[in-house]
Formats: C-alpha cells, structure tokens, sequence
C-alpha cells in the first residue's frame, strides 16, 4: 500500500517535483497517521474498553467515507475538465443494424 500512494503522489506531481511530492505523502502518511491512529486508538481502548472503540473508529471511518464521497461528487461536477470524455451511454452499444434480418449469418 506504502509504494502505491507513493507512486499515485508522483503521477500527480508536477515536472520536477515528484520527489518532493512523494517525500511529503511519505511523511504524512507513515510518521505523522500512524502515531495519532495508534494514540486514539489507545486511548480509546483503555478508557471506553474493546466494543466500543472498535464501534467509535468504525462510525468515524463511515463518516470520513461519507465526506470524501460527497466531496469528490461535488469536485467532479463543478471541475471543468475538457480531457475527460463524456460518457457513452450504454443503448449506443445495443443499437440493431435494420439492414440485419433473422436468417443473415452474422459469423
């Protein structure tokens, strides 16, 4: 998982500054998340027992999925983006040639 951000950071980053990018999503992922996860997570156990921080971390994980879905919709609608393709919609794949009948060997 580590060289996956890692290498999604450096096609992200702007000519030049890959290195920078990675170095910074390296840091902020492994020496800055895992500490703070790992305290909460302690804390949590010790002061509220295993069920309910096991339930506590997962409504948080549901409630951080939510925002980072609603977020990127709202990114996606309002960005301009003219390389993306439109959508095809999926009735131009099933469309029937009239000049077909039954009986043509299609193979």
């Amino acid at each position: 998982m580590v060289l996956l951000r890692i290498s999604y950071a450096a096609e992200l980053a702007p000519v030049g500054a890959e290195g920078t990018l990675r170095g910074i999503v390296g840091t902020t992922l492994e020496e800055i998340g895992v500490p703070i996860g790992s305290f909460i997570g302690g804390y949590l156990f010790y002061h509220f027992g295993s069920i309910t921080s096991y339930k506590c971390i997962n409504g948080f994980a549901l409630a951080v999925c939510i925002c980072q879905m609603t977020i990127q919709k709202l990114i996606n609608r309002f960005s301009k983006n003219d390389t993306v393709k439109e959508e095809v919609s999926c009735s131009s794949y099933f469309t029937v040639d009239p000049k077909l009948s039954v009986n043509d060997n299609l193979i």
